[in-house]
């Protein structure tokens, strides 16, 4: 499946290239490791609402929405960063969760992505600290009523 490859491919590099400030290299490797679990990328890509942003046919970015107010996935294409892209997936994702009828959108986000979410009205609900082989992640539970 091409657009799986294409999506994995831009998961780890945007991870590898964008969370290096916030994130020591165990940990980048650990969460880049999870391209690996070939049954969670399928479950996702069945079940949730996924939008790809592509410029001349060159996957830029993808966004997925679970169960209608959860947000997943999100991630931008570094050489793409601050061109708007993030900013119309996540606008589309929004209004996917508002015709569904949800009054509110969580989201696991990274430290990273954390300005982001803030700059589209999420506020923290709560840090989290998942041990994944051994080396521990910090994320941020984030929600915003819609």
């Amino acid at each position: 499946m091409g657009d799986l490859s294409a999506m994995h491919k831009l998961f780890v590099d945007t991870i590898r290239s964008t969370c290096q400030p916030d994130y020591h290299p165990d940990q980048i490797d650990v969460w880049t490791l999870s391209v690996e679990n070939k049954d969670r990328w399928q479950e996702a890509l069945t079940h949730q609402y996924f939008l790809v942003a592509e410029i001349q046919d060159t996957m830029v970015g993808f966004a997925s929405l679970e169960q209608g107010d959860y947000l997943d996935f999100m991630y931008v294409h570094h050489d793409y960063l601050r061109k708007g892209i993030a900013d119309r997936l996540y606008q589309a994702l929004e209004q996917e969760a508002t015709g569904l009828g949800k009054t509110s959108i969580t989201s696991n986000v990274s430290k990273t992505a954390r300005p982001f979410f803030e700059k589209k009205g999420f506020h923290v609900v709560k840090e989290n600290k998942h041990l994944i082989r051994g080396i521990e992640i910090t994320n941020y539970r984030m929600i915003k009523e819609l």
